[in-house]
């Protein structure tokens, strides 16, 4: 901030006065210029910045969007887990029936051993 003089200036200082401010503004106005063309270099590298992650997320949202098309839905999902309990059941049920008949022969077998000459 420029001060004011205290005392009344004469032409010549006015003028060395106007010089000398006019030499601080075009210090001034240079600086600036330079401070803008950073900001501006910045604000375009942030953007490209922006954009090439935009485009990552996109291309992942893609990725995620193809993957779930190659999901089952839950109701097929369902349907086929309730198939699979009822075949895995119908097999129990088989080496159950199996396993007490084997315990069976070999009751029958040991009797026959015993009592049979």
């Amino acid at each position: 901030m420029v001060s004011l003089p205290k005392k009344i200036m004469t032409i010549e200082q006015c003028g060395q006065a106007v010089i000398e401010n006019e030499r601080k503004l075009a210090i001034l106005a240079a600086e600036f210029a330079g401070h803008e063309q950073y900001t501006k270099l910045a604000l375009d590298k942030a953007e490209n910045v922006i954009t090439l992650r935009l485009n990552g997320m996109n291309e992942f949202r893609e990725q995620l969007r193809e993957q779930a098309g190659t999901f089952i839905t839950t109701p097929v999902y369902d349907v086929n887990h309730k198939l699979l309990e009822a075949k895995i059941e119908a097999l129990q049920k088989i080496i159950w029936t199996g396993i007490g008949m084997v315990i069976i022969l070999q009751v029958v077998l040991q009797i026959a051993m015993r009592y049979l000459p």
